[in-house]
């Protein structure tokens, strides 16, 4: 079967179109294998006794099967001698015993009548009345090759001839048990041979039992070792629900149908613990690790690094296609070793940090200061304040600042990170997922504080990894805010150019109201209001006049 498949997926192939004497060899092995397969099926039916069944099946099969088209097969050997593409090769093969033979000597031997499909007397008369086939076609050598080879009809023969190959080997065997028990016409010397072969079965069974019985007296004997007590058998159960069924529980107890043990009994399973069944899919498998020491190309890199793959069935955590053969993939990392060397590790370098929503963090504009203590335990230090980078929410994205300031107090119960914004960055707005990405359940400004993670080296994790936080606490502060809502007792007032901020007839009582949704919904510790004078007011009456300043404070 291997040597058939080998030589059609030859033909198949069109990069050996210019191989005309590999074309010519692999078509004449093809017509070598199925006439000489049919050479010795025909012997082995003629050589058998009339009371062997095979010898009926085997009629039979050849008569009904393989006949037509074994004239179909010699048709076109006939027609190939128009073209010469037919190599006269015998292969070096046995069929039941007995070496293949060439197309030229199947087509000039005799078969038995068993294989002419009609009224002919004899094989010759047969051969002489068979119409040459044409499905070679015009073209090259491969065309006319492939075309045969491809041919539903060609192909037929050896699918046949290869069944009916299997089958014979497979009754063959109990055809022979058969005639141990039901034929009584062994010659004497054949009858003692077979009787010999059947009684030394028993000497040789009972020789194979050496090697076992010699490790149990080793084991038990020799190092006193005690075989461990019987357990029942286990086995996990995939549980699939019909599409109409949400959910189903089975108890503990509940036996599963195991097929037959050894002795032809039913066997069954049965839930070892109550299992409610669901609909519920796996739809992502996701995979963080972290590096030891191990050395990466032999150098001392991402010692203690985090790596995380959203995609862990990927072959780079990302969702790439799997390169491997068996598509197989590690479930807790992704390294790839040469010679049992770490060359490198296939997978994203994990993103680490915390994050803080507050609205205390709508700072629109002006020079801009976001100041965060952080009690804390466990701190071992030391810190960098380039071990971190901070990001604000930002109309258009992330905004990415570098803290000013980050460090420990003295006993390392806290942290302060202190970070600017300038007046040339963009205000800090409320969190989007469609802008920032999802990962955040709030509508609230957010300052992610991540931990570098990029490069090579020792990872930066491992002075941080068993920092707890128990309080967050945070300061901001806004210089040069322009944006205010600005009116007077009568009425808004345009900030944009000059303005009498207390009409032109001030009297006592008159007000100048300001206002801030940036400022004034935050709890103020300190805030200062700058006023460019046009024409500086003058004392009324000689006599300086106070300005009372007042705020509103939960609604007083």
């Amino acid at each position: 079967r291997t040597s058939v498949k080998e030589s059609f997926d030859f033909l198949n192939n069109r990069e050996n179109d210019t191989d005309t004497a590999g074309i010519s060899k692999h078509l004449g092995l093809l017509f070598a294998y199925a006439g000489s397969l049919a050479i010795r099926l025909d012997e082995l039916k003629e050589s058998l006794p009339a009371e062997i069944k095979l010898k009926a099946s085997l009629k039979n099969r050849i008569s009904s099967q393989l006949a037509p088209h074994f004239r179909r097969y010699l048709a076109y050997y006939i027609n190939d001698s128009s073209f010469g593409l037919i190599a006269d090769i015998a292969p070096d093969i046995q069929l039941f015993g007995w070496p293949a033979v060439s197309p030229g000597k199947v087509y000039a031997s005799s078969f038995s009548k068993d294989w002419i499909t009609d009224a002919s007397a004899d094989w010759p008369t047969f051969l002489a009345g068979i119409t040459p086939e044409n499905e070679y076609g015009t073209g090259t050598a491969f065309e006319m090759a492939n075309r045969l080879s491809t041919h539903n009809l060609f192909t037929a023969f050896f699918d046949q001839l290869l069944k009916t190959y299997a089958r014979v080997v497979n009754e063959a065997k109990q055809a022979l048990q058969d005639t141990f028990t039901n034929w009584d016409s062994h010659e004497p010397h054949y009858t003692l041979f077979l009787a010999f072969l059947r009684l030394f079965e028993y000497a040789r069974a009972e020789m194979n039992t050496l090697t076992g019985r010699h490790l149990d007296f080793y084991y038990k004997q020799i190092l006193q070792l005690r075989e461990k007590a019987a357990e029942p058998g286990h086995a996990h159960l995939l549980v699939e629900l019909a599409k109409h069924a949400a959910v189903h529980e089975l108890k503990a107890g509940t036996e599963f149908k195991a097929g037959k043990d050894a002795a032809g009994n039913d066997a069954f399973f049965a839930a070892d613990r109550d299992f409610v069944a669901n609909q519920a899919k796996v739809t992502a498998l996701k995979t963080v690790y972290r590096h030891n020491d191990e050395k990466v190309n032999n150098a001392s890199t991402d010692k203690g690094r985090l790596f995380a793959s959203p995609v862990a069935n990927s072959d780079d955590g990302l969702g790439a296609e799997l390169l491997s053969v068996d598509k197989s993939w590690h479930p807790f990392y992704n390294k790839v070793y040469n010679d049992g060397t770490l060359q490198q590790i296939n997978m994203p370098k994990a993103e680490i940090g915390f994050a803080v929503a507050s609205h205390y963090l709508l700072l629109a504009e002006g020079q801009r200061i976001v100041v965060t203590w952080i009690d804390v335990s466990g701190y071992v230090g030391p810190i960098n304040p380039g071990d971190v980078t901070c990001y604000f929410t930002a109309p258009k994205g992330w905004l990415e600042k570098a803290p000013q300031l980050f460090l420990a107090f003295p006993g390392g119960q806290q942290l302060l990170l202190w970070t600017a914004i300038s007046g040339e960055d963009p205000s800090v707005v409320p969190y989007s997922a469609k802008t920032h990405g999802p990962g955040f359940d709030t509508e609230l400004p957010i300052m992610k504080v991540m931990l570098k993670n990029a490069g090579s080296g020792v990872s930066p994790y491992s002075r941080y990894q068993d920092i707890a936080i128990s309080r967050i606490k945070i300061s901001v502060g806004a210089f040069g805010l322009k944006s205010v809502a600005v009116s007077n007792d009568f009425g808004p007032v345009d900030t944009s150019k000059p303005f009498q901020p207390f009409g032109a007839s001030p009297v006592t009582g008159n007000s100048l109201v300001i206002g801030s949704k940036e400022v004034f919904q935050k709890k103020i510790d300190y805030a200062k209001i700058s006023l460019i004078w046009q024409n500086a007011p003058a004392p009324f009456g000689g006599a300086a006049r106070n300005v009372q300043v007042s705020y509103l404070d939960a609604g007083q």
